[in-house]
């Protein structure tokens, strides 16, 4: 698994969605209001989402995922990309640019067995920027740690939009 994640957490997870789903049906009945809505932010990469959610017992549970489409890519590898690429690189059978994308990871959430109507992609509203560590300024350019701090986030390989 992941580090740091332990193979029970999986099942905690739609446990701990299934008693909020819980206390949320009982206060809305007490209240006379609407139930609360639940939903989650969820994982957008395949070897987090497979580490991380049982599917079908939370698409049953859930009312929307907040699938985190974004940070495919960012100064933590070792070259630069987009941070929310829609769809793979043509020309690219590179298996990291098949899988970090918007694309395959909504179909992999559908396919997996959430309802494609409950889920939502998440757009990130910040860009990130890199260290190249060479003339090459293209995508998938060799990059070796952050670019400078944006103005607005102060925060060095991160530029708000």
């Amino acid at each position: 698994g992941l580090e740091g994640v332990l193979p029970i957490d999986k099942h905690l997870f739609t446990l701990l969605a299934q008693e909020l789903m819980a206390a949320f049906e009982a206060e809305g009945k007490s209240s006379g209001k609407p139930r609360l809505l639940l939903s989650a932010a969820v994982a957008g990469g395949k070897s987090n989402i497979d580490a991380g959610y049982e599917i079908p017992q939370l698409g049953q549970v859930l009312d929307f995922f907040n699938v985190m489409t974004y940070d495919f890519y960012g100064s933590w590898g070792h070259v630069t990309g987009e941070n929310s690429p829609l769809y793979p690189l043509p020309n690219n059978q590179d298996q990291t640019n098949l899988d970090f994308n918007v694309e395959y990871a909504m179909n992999y959430w559908k396919n997996k067995g959430a309802p494609a109507e409950k889920l939502n992609v998440g757009f990130p509203t910040y860009g990130h920027s890199f260290r190249l560590t060479s003339s090459n300024t293209g995508v998938l350019a060799p990059a070796g740690g952050p670019g400078p701090a944006g103005k607005y986030t102060r925060q060095a390989g991160f530029f708000a939009y």
